[in-house]
């Protein structure tokens, strides 16, 4: 218990020296559609009127900006603090707040890797988390990416702590959890689906119809409480039935108007949004100019689109079929290397919608060969580990595989932008986690493993602030 404490204190100090570091020597990548300041006025204004984006994260700006205007009020908080102006500031103070969830989901993957795994492995997987640069440039993104990613590792942790011991108050945590990361980004919707499957973990004669039925009904239950009070909200505004948000439409839409190029694997929003989506939105709105806060607007944009997309699905049903194939093909190929360009590019100053074949600077491109090369190693590692894992009915390991089938799915459907594959980055690195667990390597050799990865990842990381 005591190495286990010491060890927990060492990987919170080196995560916050080199959040620390990296915050001070580089700037964050900001900034990405709208996220930030739709919860921002949600805090001043008190309302949330729109329907096109998520609430999740939206939310969490608000209560974070909420929860710093309530420490601002304590007396022992005046104008001496040498932190007051810092606290003045609505980007820092988020940005602070994220930074304070990657401590502490690295310290909550540590104490769930290290249950049934050698402490000085467990310790390299969440210390890896914690200081790859995937996840330090993600922290610094103000928009849902990170929270989404932090809420991925502990609804997954809670739901592979459900699978252990199925009990009902585990599995309606577990399926509060995930309702709140879909209220965050709505992929999840579809995960009761995978989920129905995981009492296959579970060997004997008792594996009948009602334990699946149970398993799923209470999971389901628990992501009800948390997406149904938003679903009430948007029927009241709006009249319709919608889980979340009214985006599906514009996603199914953008993956049926032309083939995906299999040499890029991706095709450009803004591009496609301009040549066909605009025209449209001109037609039903009036206005070639989006509206986001318009309810009235989203409704019949989102129902324009969805009657396209069905429409060209059937009319020209290879198109569809293509891209599905090239957008599974990405998603698991993908090694999120367009962050490393999207911050990089932010440090010399480049917008990050511009220019998108500029190489990265030296010595950041060693840097991110280090990071993809990184990401190559645990994605060979986590499939093998999460392969050995189902075959010997490890809970984490059907979990991990449950999630990671179901993001796999939602992101092939729907468009796919070279940004969304980061959600694969925290069920990558617990895969990697199951492998020096499963694949029967030596205490020496598992930590030596880890060790060689964290080390690639703090470097590639310090390489980017260069």
């Amino acid at each position: 218990m005591r190495h286990r404490v010491l060890a927990a204190i060492v990987l919170c100090i080196l995560i916050t020296a080199l959040l620390v570091f990296i915050s001070v020597a580089s700037s964050p990548v900001g900034e990405i559609e709208e996220h930030f300041e739709l919860g921002r006025q949600w805090r001043t204004t008190g309302g949330f009127p729109a329907v096109l984006r998520p609430p999740g994260y939206p939310a969490f700006v608000a209560l974070t900006l909420l929860a710093r205007d309530g420490l601002q009020s304590l007396p022992l908080i005046g104008s001496r603090w040498p932190f007051t102006g810092a606290l003045n500031d609505d980007k820092v103070v988020v940005l602070a707040a994220q930074g304070l969830l990657l401590v502490l989901t690295s310290g909550a993957l540590f104490w769930f890797s290290s249950r049934d795994q050698r402490l000085l492995p467990a310790l390299c997987v969440a210390a890896l988390f914690g200081c790859n640069p995937y996840s330090i440039i993600l922290v610094g993104t103000l928009s849902y990416y990170w929270l989404h990613v932090v809420l991925i590792v502990f609804s997954t942790i809670a739901l592979a702590l459900a699978l252990e011991r199925p009990d009902r108050a585990r599995l309606l945590m577990a399926g509060l959890l995930w309702g709140v990361a879909t209220l965050v980004r709505p992929v999840s919707l579809i995960l009761p689906v995978f989920v129905v499957f995981l009492p296959l973990v579970h060997s004997g004669a008792g594996r009948t119809w009602r334990v699946f039925a149970r398993f799923l009904g209470w999971f389901s239950l628990g992501m009800a409480l948390a997406v149904l009070p938003v679903t009430v909200r948007n029927f009241a505004a709006t009249g319709r039935v919608i889980p979340v948000n009214a985006q599906v439409g514009f996603g199914l839409w953008g993956n049926t108007i032309e083939k995906i190029p299999s040499h890029t694997g991706y095709l450009t929003w803004t591009v496609l949004w301009a040549e066909h989506g605009v025209p449209v939105m001109a037609r039903v709105t009036g206005s070639a100019a989006p509206r986001p806060e318009s309810v009235e607007d989203t409704i019949r944009l989102n129902d324009k689109f969805t009657r396209l997309a069905l429409a060209r699905i059937r009319q020209t049903p290879s198109i569809y079929a293509h891209n599905v194939f090239i957008n599974f093909r990405e998603f698991n190929l993908d090694r999120l290397g367009v962050w490393l360009k999207f911050f990089q590019r932010v440090q010399v100053g480049v917008p990050m919608g511009d220019v998108p074949d500029r190489p990265l600077d030296r010595p950041a491109r060693w840097g991110a060969a280090a990071a993809e090369a990184m990401m190559i190693v645990m994605m060979v590692m986590a499939l093998a580990g999460v392969a050995v894992g189902l075959w010997r009915r490890h809970p984490a390991a059907w979990t991990v595989a449950a999630v990671y089938a179901s993001m796999v799915v939602a992101h092939s459907i729907m468009f796919l932008t070279p940004r969304y594959p980061y959600v694969k980055l925290p069920l990558v690195i617990v895969g990697a986690g199951i492998a020096l667990n499963t694949l029967g390597l030596s205490t020496r050799m598992s930590a030596i493993v880890g060790a060689i990865l964290l080390l690639a990842a703090i470097g590639s990381t310090l390489s980017l602030t260069s």
